[in-house]
């Protein structure tokens, strides 16, 4: 909650400073709202646990809340392809983004400091990015997540004397998830639509790649499980500190990433994501060695 906290009130200043003077009132009590909604269910889910289905559907009624107050999907940049408009599919595109990242950011949040130090790496980079190209709706939302997450981050950095729990990472992958949003628009497009994805492309690849091989053995993917890479490489004999930094070394190679990536072409700006991709395969390859090593020493 100290997260949720202090965003909502930088948030509050930065209103009242005429800082998003550019963007509807109304829109903006709506966004409100919407993380009111999934605040309040993951407190409650923290405290006394909600089931899978009741906390799915909450996390949809916010997205769809945002969808209504007009924070959709515009336009997708495709090789080939040139600028696509989305169009009504912008709406459906959106639902499915706003939740499956707050789930994503959320499955994240398995050992100490390692969403907290990726989201404040995200926030460092993505705020330089949006004062680069004058984007100030991005920047104060990204500047008052940076330092939210970071005071948390300082307690929660190995050994940890607090967590994240529901209620803060479910808020972040919601507020990171309307950032991306925000970038698709065609009122933001001086900045790269994928820029979020490519910040974010660690935890997005460990997601995909564990949610995927569950399905392909037709495991159950909503129940509490330890089997994403990091979780492996935690059980390998890597401690929370040093799987953290690891994963934090991806975001600042990502965040870098991310700063090129604004003087692409539009069209070819999905490639910078092939050399992360190896990146990752690699780091596959060497958590699955070090757990096969694991496993032969009967530990």
């Amino acid at each position: 909650m100290a997260i949720v906290l202090s965003f909502i009130f930088c948030m509050i200043y930065f209103f009242w400073g005429g800082y998003f003077s550019h963007i509807p009132e109304w829109r903006l009590v709506l966004m409100l709202g919407a993380a009111v909604l999934i605040i309040l269910a993951s407190l409650k889910d923290d405290i006394t646990g909600i089931s899978f289905r009741k906390k799915l559907a909450i996390q949809v009624l916010g997205a769809v809340v945002v969808v209504m107050g007009g924070l959709s999907f515009d336009t997708l940049p495709l090789p080939y392809v040139g600028v696509w408009y989305l169009g009504g599919l912008g709406g459906i595109v959106s639902l499915f983004w706003i939740v499956g990242f707050m789930n994503a950011f959320n499955f994240m949040d398995g050992l100490d400091g390692l969403a907290a130090g990726t989201s404040v790496v995200a926030c460092f980079f993505i705020a330089i990015i949006a004062a680069m190209l004058g984007e100030k709706a991005i920047f104060f939302i990204s500047f008052a997540m940076l330092w939210a997450t970071l005071g948390f981050f300082i307690f929660n950095f190995p050994p940890a004397r607090i967590f994240m729990g529901d209620v803060g990472s479910q808020f972040i992958g919601f507020t990171w998830s309307i950032i991306f949003i925000l970038a698709a628009q065609a009122s933001h497009d001086s900045i790269s639509v994928y820029t979020v994805p490519l910040l974010f492309f660690s935890f997005i690849y460990d997601v995909a790649l564990t949610l995927g091989r569950r399905i392909f053995q037709k495991q159950t993917i909503w129940y509490p499980h330890r089997t994403f890479l990091f979780h492996i490489l935690n059980r390998s004999g890597y401690s929370h500190r040093e799987i953290s930094l690891i994963y934090m070394g991806f975001a600042i190679l990502q965040g870098f990433g991310a700063i090129l990536l604004q003087y692409i072409a539009p069209p070819r700006q999905i490639y910078i994501f092939i050399p992360y991709i190896v990146l990752m395969s690699l780091y596959t390859r060497w958590v699955k060695r070090n757990a096969a090593k694991y496993i032969k020493r009967g530990i």
